[in-house]
């Protein structure tokens, strides 16, 4: 039972350090546009390109490392639990973090009018501060 602790620690701890990469990259991109850096033609998706290359190989890294290091040892099972350790504490807690920011970003939310278009399509606007 004392093993089976670590796995779900350390299985917690890779989700955890997944989300807080997330975020950085998160806050990263949020810098890129407001330098309007991604506005370029080319630049913009090269920027974006490199960052889900990148991000996919730092992701797999935080999450696969340790588990293939136990694989290779000959620990299938112990790797294969701290893998689904680490999708469940990723479900968890991207669940937490995008319901705290959907709840706090002001900028995401839009009051719904009534007023309709003559196309049948709902206008939005956004809230006012």
């Amino acid at each position: 039972m004392k093993y089976l602790q670590k796995l779900y620690i350390v299985g917690f701890i890779q989700a955890l350090g997944l989300n807080l990469y997330i975020f950085g990259v998160i806050s990263f991109m949020n810098s890129l546009v407001q330098g309007n850096l991604v506005n370029s033609p080319r630049l913009g998706p090269y920027i974006m390109l490199s960052i889900f290359v990148i991000s996919a190989l730092v992701c797999g890294l935080i999450s696969l490392s340790y588990p293939l290091y136990l694989f290779f040892n000959q620990k299938v099972r112990e790797g294969l639990k701290i893998v689904l350790w680490t999708l469940l504490f990723m479900f968890i807690l991207s669940g937490m973090f995008g319901l705290l920011i959907a709840l706090n970003d002001k900028d995401s939310m839009y009051i719904e009018t009534e007023n309709i278009n003559k196309g049948g399509v709902r206008e939005y606007t956004p809230p006012v501060e």
